[in-house]
């Protein structure tokens, strides 16, 4: 029999001491992603309850906003019109307490398309600039654009600037004021309140939801206020010089005339009627991973 030394043994397989591919590359892969378009009070509130359930070591948590900070809309009404009570130091409400514990990560930038995947269970956000983030779960809560005292710009300079331009329109309106619309934002009601829940700062704020109508002649008591609205009633018959049944179309000439040829007095005109537009995001097929 040949001896043992002569026999051949099996060559033992190599161990392998580190994964085929680099660790981070595994983590990153198994990671889904959770992406949240709009910084508003929905955006803002989704955002905050989900980065105090998610795991950061299974999902990242992205929310994409146009501005720093965000907005309380309610207050706003009352910011553009006077300076009184400084409520621009506290109604743009920064993110600095937003993620609990910082779970998440804030991106400021403008969301101008959305690209589904190759088999549409995930995407891209494509922002202006042309940046991608990825998603695996994508929510949308862009908000609306609004005309007027509203249409706030993104930068917080050109926010201020902003309203300290309304204020001084609303100041120098001599003859009178026209708001165009007499809804809730136009007219308004005088002795509600509105509740805005903070919950990312645990704090309630309490603002007098007078809106503009209100808004102005407390503050400019002297002023001449007429609301141009096309239903015949409002909320109520508080308010005097109130055109009903009519438009104003053009509102950037003098004199102020309605569609039907009537004459208001007055040399600025506001628009708080229904005056946003929703944004729409389009979804588009891409190859870009």
């Amino acid at each position: 029999m040949p001896s043992s030394a002569s026999q051949s043994s099996p060559t033992p397989k190599p161990r392998l001491l580190y994964p085929p591919r680099p660790f981070f590359s595994l983590y990153t892969m198994s990671r889904k992603s959770i992406v949240v378009v709009g910084g508003g009070a929905a955006g803002a509130t989704i955002t905050r309850i989900l980065s105090s359930k998610i795991d950061p070591n299974t999902t990242s948590l992205t929310l994409v906003t146009a501005r720093p900070f965000a907005l309380h809309l309610p207050a706003a009404i009352r910011m553009t019109t006077t300076s009184e009570g400084k409520l621009e130091d506290s109604v743009l409400i920064p993110y600095d307490s937003l993620l609990v514990k910082n779970n998440g990560t804030i991106k400021v930038g403008r969301v101008s398309a959305i690209e589904r995947g190759k088999e549409g269970r995930d995407g891209s956000v494509v922002l202006t600039t042309g940046e991608r983030i990825h998603y695996d779960y994508l929510v949308l809560a862009p908000g609306a654009e609004w005309e007027g005292p509203l249409a706030f710009p993104d930068d917080r300079a050109a926010v201020l600037e902003h309203i300290k331009s309304w204020r001084r329109k609303f100041e120098n309106a001599k003859s009178g004021i026209v708001l165009a619309g007499g809804g809730a934002v136009g007219i308004g009601t005088v002795f509600s309140f509105s509740y805005f829940i903070l919950i990312w700062l645990n704090v309630y704020f309490i603002f007098p939801r007078l809106e503009y109508a209100g808004e102005i002649k407390d503050a400019f008591p002297n002023k001449k206020v007429t609301i141009v609205h096309s239903d015949s009633q409002l909320l109520n018959s508080a308010y005097p010089s109130i055109v009903f049944n009519d438009y104003v179309d053009n509102f950037d000439s003098l004199p102020i005339k309605t569609r039907s040829g009537r004459h208001v007095d007055g040399d600025l005109v506001v628009c708080p009627f229904l005056g946003y537009k929703y944004i729409y995001i389009s979804l588009t097929n891409s190859d870009h991973r």
